[in-house]
């Protein structure tokens, strides 16, 4: 099984490219996702379009735009990420990533274990020290936000194969999905627990992303006409 950094071959069809200004994609509220209050899982694949700003905005969702009631991911620097939960941070401690390259990044919180819940995974590998948050998610009514959160700073990076599950993938899984860049889907993995997937396969002037699930399509807003959908290299 391939982990590490040497990059797996990626070809998912298209993928959506955000302007880093005002570009983002409204998806569904978390409680329309299942129970999400001790676990879930956020996989995606980045490839950056030049060099991150510190604390740009890659997925978030909170209330009353106060990041201490939310979940999240975003640049610390411009090598480096952070996975937080209601102002819990994970950092990215022992890897430096490479963002002018397509990456594969998995965000796992898993609130049924005593310890280690917050863990990050970069290209299959967990990274980091996993973190212990000991507190609950508790944003039911909150829309999940890709490039973007309340505060600004949006994304200005490529993104492919969005998915997330309202339980933890195991590690074995998520090397598995990072080792199959080549055409492994997210739904081979908990389908049953697979709330939304956008593989970012639209063209043209189309301004929803397809759920492959099928119940909650993801709405582009402030992108160019047509957005840019493109086949990654």
């Amino acid at each position: 099984m391939l982990t590490g950094s040497a990059a797996p071959s990626f070809s998912f069809g298209n993928a959506l490219q955000f302007d880093g200004v005002n570009d983002f994609v409204n998806t569904a509220t978390l409680d329309e996702m299942g129970n999400v209050t001790n676990q879930f899982t956020v996989s995606f694949w980045m490839k950056h379009n030049g060099t991150p700003a510190s604390f740009e905005n890659i997925w978030s969702a909170t209330t009353a735009n106060n990041w201490s009631s939310g979940i999240g991911c975003s640049w610390v620097n411009s090598t480096r990420l952070r996975f937080w939960i209601n102002s819990y941070i994970t950092n990215v401690t022992t890897a430096v990533i490479t963002p002018s390259i397509w990456n594969h990044i998995v965000c796992v919180y898993d609130g049924t274990l005593a310890s280690n819940n917050i863990i990050l995974y970069i290209n299959g590998n967990q990274t980091g020290t996993p973190d212990n948050f000991t507190g609950n998610v508790n944003l039911t009514s909150t829309d999940l936000l890709i490039g973007d959160s309340p505060f600004g700073n949006n994304a200005n990076a490529i993104f492919d194969e969005f998915a997330f599950w309202n339980t933890p993938l195991s590690s074995a899984d998520i090397s598995s999905l990072w080792a199959s860049g080549d055409g492994d889907f997210a739904n081979n993995y908990s389908p049953a627990n697979l709330q939304v997937y956008y593989r970012c396969n639209e063209e043209g002037a189309a301004t929803t992303l397809i759920d492959e699930t099928g119940n909650h399509n993801g709405t582009l807003n402030n992108f160019s006409t047509p957005p840019a959908y493109f086949i990654p290299h």
